[in-house]
């Protein structure tokens, strides 16, 4: 008889048989007088308690032996830590780790390569990485390249840095590390119109992009892409808390611009940002605050 425990993180919802079929695909021979023991939501690895058992059932059932598979690192070290520590094991306890993270990229997206970023990982405990992929490469058929290590100045780019930069609001780290401006599109909309009645009327933006990162709120100096044409702006980012609004809303004003630009689609480049977003005590001080940004932002962009 040879018994198979299944290892599952905690609360998956695979289905035992789509588990099966896994198996199958990543090549393991289950042999044909197998019994199967689907062990659901059991921390197998991390139990001492389970570990005890199962070297008493090796221990009294001398015909038996076990294999574990594992989905992610972390737990196939356990096991791997387990079989070394014991003899008995080390006969009797076979191991194999199942990578769910590239079956899941094979499966749904069968690709012929894949493009991974310098040390990027991905999945559960971003166990997924160049290394797993090309370790099944030629089971699925597809082939793995990894973009190269940048720097820029000595620094070393990531996604992480330049989201962070942007999340700061602080535009020149971003358009450093991007070696170009930020910048994000849209469609202009139809507002509330407060700029215009404050005598700076603004276009709304709508971004094109649902999951676009969107910089910190606060105004900021920035060039506006229209109709092939170019156009420096002040720009503001936030919930219009003067107006008691609760509504993210991107609105930016062109110079020296007067055109309807309704349903146009626009692009806008970030420069630098100028100040945080604030909470007048009436329309007044918030007139006079916009003029002063007008101001300091001509002579950035000039």
């Amino acid at each position: 008889m040879f018994f198979v425990i299944l290892y599952r993180r905690k609360k998956s919802k695979e289905h035992p048989d789509r588990f099966l079929e896994r198996l199958a695909i990543t090549k393991i021979t289950i042999p044909q007088n197998c019994q199967l023991f689907w062990v659901h939501a059991v921390s197998v690895g991390e139990s001492n308690s389970a570990w005890i058992l199962i070297e008493n059932l090796l221990k009294f059932s001398p015909n038996i032996n076990i294999l574990f598979t594992s989905t992610s690192t972390t737990s196939a070290q356990i096991i791997e830590n387990k079989i070394c520590q014991n003899e008995l094991f080390q006969n009797r306890v076979i191991h194999q780790f199942l990578p769910i993270d590239s079956y899941f990229i094979v499966q749904k997206f069968h690709p012929a390569i894949i493009v991974l970023g310098y040390n990027h990982q991905f999945g559960h405990h971003r166990d997924g990485n160049l290394v797993l992929l090309e370790k099944h490469a030629a089971d699925f058929g597809y082939s793995v390249s990894e973009i190269e290590r940048q720097l820029v100045d000595d620094i070393e780019v990531s996604s992480t840095k330049i989201r962070i930069a942007l999340q700061e609001g602080n535009m020149q780290r971003a358009a450093h590390l991007l070696q170009r401006n930020y910048s994000l599109q849209g469609t202009v909309i139809k507002g509330k119109q407060v700029g215009r009645k404050l005598g700076f009327p603004t276009a709304n933006i709508q971004v094109d992009e649902p999951i676009k990162l969107i910089p910190a709120t606060g105004v900021y100096a920035v060039k506006v892409l229209l109709n092939d044409e170019k156009y420096n702006g002040m720009m503001n980012i936030g919930y219009n808390p003067t107006f008691n609004e609760t509504k993210l809303s991107l609105e930016v004003n062109l110079f020296d611009f007067s055109e309807d630009i309704y349903n146009n689609n626009i692009k806008v480049e970030f420069i630098e940002r100028t100040r945080d977003e604030k909470k007048f005590e009436n329309i007044d001080d918030l007139i006079a605050a916009i003029q002063k940004d007008e101001l300091l932002i001509r002579k950035i962009l000039a």
